[in-house]
């Protein structure tokens, strides 16, 4: 499948095969999401990535599992997306193969029971850029192994249980802001603002 594109939808609660209770992209390229809200899943991750897909302004909440489970992608954009309230050791999103050219951008990761964003794969020319790591069980980002091609600019952190990100894997944070305070509106609600 090429091209599929979701806009402005809601997907609640999974337990079926793969564990998407929204979107499995496995097999798919150039999938898009806008305005999407993915949450409720219990079982596995709520969304399956396995191929490049680009998800703008959307959500993953109030989930038993990972937000998002990247099994492997390739030019993978997550803009101005909240990954927040995955429970359990859930992380906001977890990468589990190898993510190859991604970019995450403006993107909030907070109060999951895992990581905020979580390598247990590798990552390859992955790079984040201006987002907020707060209130993760473990790290804001963890990795299982040296991750050279993983960049890291003008983030911030504060309140991860951990660490703000494991310092032997995460090598290349660049302009790293230490939050004091709780930065938003109010995470009990989900405004972030």
């Amino acid at each position: 499948t090429y091209g599929v594109r979701f806009h402005n939808i809601k997907c609640m609660g999974s337990t079926g095969a793969l564990g998407s209770s929204g979107i499995a992209t496995y097999g798919s390229t150039n999938c898009t999401s806008n305005y999407c809200e993915f949450t409720g899943a219990s079982s596995d991750q709520c969304v399956y990535m396995a191929a490049g897909s680009h998800f703008y302004y959307c959500s993953f909440h109030d989930n038993t599992v990972h937000g998002v489970k990247a099994q492997a992608g390739t030019t993978s954009l997550f803009s101005h997306c909240l990954f927040y309230r995955n429970t359990g050791s859930s992380d906001g999103l977890n990468v589990n193969g190898s993510l190859t050219c991604a970019t995450f951008l403006n993107c909030v990761f907070a109060d999951n029971g895992g990581a905020g964003l979580n390598f247990v794969g590798s990552g390859n020319q992955v790079t984040v850029y201006n987002c907020v790591f707060y209130n993760n069980t473990t790290y804001g980002i963890d990795g299982a192994a040296v991750l050279d091609s993983l960049w890291v600019y003008n983030c911030a952190f504060g309140a991860n249980g951990t660490a703000a990100y494991d310092a032997t894997n995460v090598v290349h944070v660049i302009n790293e802001l230490t939050l004091t305070g709780d930065p938003f509106t109010s995470r009990a609600t989900g405004d972030f603002t």
